[in-house]
C-alpha cells in the first residue's frame, strides 16, 4: 500500500513536567532551544512515538528527528501552499533522508531520497493532496498541544508563541 504519514501520538494523559520554566538567553538561545527541550521531554513521555511513513516506516525518534522536522514544518507547510513544493531533511543519524512534496493535478508526490547516497530502492508516493496536507496539519496541531501539556512553561515563552502561530497559520487549509 503506498502512503504517506507523519504523526506524534502520546497518551490520554500527558503529564506536565516538573521544570519547564525554564530561562532563555537571548544571545544563546532561541525558539530551537526551546523545541529540543519539549522533543526531550516528550521522548520521556511513556508511550509517546514520533513516526513518519513514506511507503515504509522510517527509522525516527521522538527525542531527535522530531525536532528537525519541527524545526522546517512551517516551510514545508508555506511551500506546498505558495509554490507546490517543499523539502524536509532527515539529516539526523540513522534517517539521513530528504522528503521531497511535488503538488499537482489534485495530488501530492512525496519522494524519500538518501542524503548519503547509499544504493536504497526509490521510493515515492501520490496521494490525493488533502490526505498530505490533513496528515501534516494534524502534526502540527498536535506538537502544539502536546507542548501545551507537557511543557506550560515552554508553551508560554514568547518565542514559542509566535512560532506556533506561525506554524498554525501556515497549517490553516
Amino acid at each position: 500500500m503506498t502512503t504517506f504519514d507523519i504523526r506524534l501520538e502520546l497518551p490520554a494523559i500527558v503529564p506536565p513536567e516538573e521544570h519547564s520554566d525554564v530561562a532563555y538567553v537571548v544571545e544563546l538561545d532561541d525558539v530551537r532551544s526551546i523545541l529540543r527541550d519539549v522533543c526531550r521531554s516528550l521522548a520521556e513521555v511513556p508511550g509517546a512515538r514520533f513516526s513518519v511513513t513514506v511507503g515504509d516506516p522510517m527509522p525516527v525518534s521522538t527525542r531527535r528527528d522530531l525536532l528537525v522536522v519541527m524545526e522546517q514544518l512551517r516551510d514545508v507547510l508555506a511551500g506546498l501552499r505558495e509554490e507546490g513544493a517543499a523539502t524536509l531533511d532527515l539529516y539526523e543519524q540513522g534517517v539521513e533522508a530528504q522528503l521531497l512534496f511535488a503538488a499537482g493535478d489534485g495530488e501530492i508526490r512525496v519522494e524519500r531520497r538518501d542524503l548519503l547516497g547509499r544504493p536504497t530502492p526509490p521510493c515515492e508516493v501520490q496521494l490525493p493532496r488533502e490526505a498530505v496536507l490533513t496528515s501534516l496539519r494534524s502534526f502540527a496541531r498536535t506538537f502544539v498541544d502536546a507542548t501545551r501539556r507537557r511543557s506550560p512553561g515552554r508553551a508560554s515563552h514568547p518565542w514559542f508563541g509566535e512560532w506556533a502561530q506561525s506554524l498554525m497559520t501556515a497549517a490553516a487549509p
